[in-house]
């Protein structure tokens, strides 16, 4: 059992592609792929996943009030994340589920809703 938390961050609509561009920065790739968002002048493919009834392509300009993500961000390790993390670790396993490519520790799973 994990606890929840809500943060309401609040950004002007010209911001949120910005926004969602740079929260795919440190997002961990998809398992399921990634979401395609159409904008009126190019593609951008965002890192994570889409929840509830959001779709694999959606479009800047959809009816849709709200756009569900899941993703889990990555952080550069210090003492306090790698002691978090091993204490996740209940028994030994092949590789390093916890950390990506580039090292850095993988962490919850945060969902994400854009309200528009």
């Amino acid at each position: 059992m994990g606890m929840d938390y809500r943060y309401l961050l609040y950004f002007e609509r010209s911001a949120q592609t910005d926004v969602l561009e740079r929260l795919g920065e440190i997002a961990a790739p998809a398992n399921d792929g990634p979401t395609t968002l159409v904008l009126p002048d190019r593609t951008v493919e965002l890192p994570f996943p889409p929840w509830i009834d959001t779709g694999s392509t959606i479009r800047w300009d959809d009816p849709d009030p709200t756009w569900e993500f899941m993703t889990t961000l990555c952080f550069e390790p210090d003492e306090e994340i790698e002691d978090y993390l091993d204490r996740l670790r209940f028994t030994p396993t092949e590789g390093d589920p916890f950390h990506d490519e580039r090292g850095r520790a993988q962490i919850g799973i945060i969902y994400l809703t854009v309200h528009r």
